[in-house]
């Protein structure tokens, strides 16, 4: 982790850097007959890279521009339903439904314009992309890998509360008009 951000509840300048690099072994303690049945492995060897890049420019008085680069990927013979990433929603890629998405390799960027209200209180306008990667799952015999891209756009704040720091969105995601886009609500768990 190298985090140089002047504030973290709402900087102004700097950058965050983190890398996670995690090495581990996954045993399925099915009989051996059903492991046979499905063609699946009892010892699986797993690895996961996880990259978070986030960098904060103030461009005029009161307002920064913050664009963020995230990935995630898991490496491993044999990769289950449950071992899959889950994203979508006000965490990375609002727009769409909490957790919409599934997959086994994701990039995704976030793109922020904030209006600063106060210390701890921003607008923002934002744009957020992401390719991600799902393998066939190795239980169901028809089913295919794929890929794809998404992408949402909108605006929200971050609002200082007696709760903590409440962060309100609004996002249009594909096959979404302005009448039926997203609101997503999330608390902000950083102090």
């Amino acid at each position: 982790l190298y985090d140089t951000r002047d504030f973290i509840q709402n900087p102004t300048s700097g950058l965050k850097f983190s890398n996670e690099y995690q090495f581990g072994a996954k045993t399925i303690s099915s009989p051996d007959s059903v492991l046979e049945a499905y063609g699946v492995k009892r010892y699986i060897g797993q690895k996961q890279v996880l990259l978070d890049f986030e960098i904060y420019f103030q461009t005029f008085r009161r307002q920064v521009f913050a664009p963020s680069f995230h990935a995630k990927a898991l490496i491993a013979e044999e990769i289950e339903l449950g071992d899959l990433y889950r994203f979508g929603g006000s965490q990375d890629l609002r727009g769409y439904r909490e957790q919409q998405f599934a997959a086994s390799q994701l990039i995704y960027t976030n793109w922020e314009y904030r209006f600063l209200l106060s210390r701890t209180t921003f607008a923002f306008l934002f744009y957020d992309a992401g390719y991600y990667y799902k393998p066939k799952n190795p239980l169901v015999s028809d089913s295919e890998s794929f890929d794809d891209y998404k992408t949402a756009f909108g605006l929200g704040a971050h609002l200082n509360s007696p709760l903590g720091i409440i962060s309100v969105s609004y996002a249009l995601g594909e096959n979404t008009s302005i009448l039926n886009g997203f609101v997503h609500f999330g608390l902000i768990n950083e102090f």
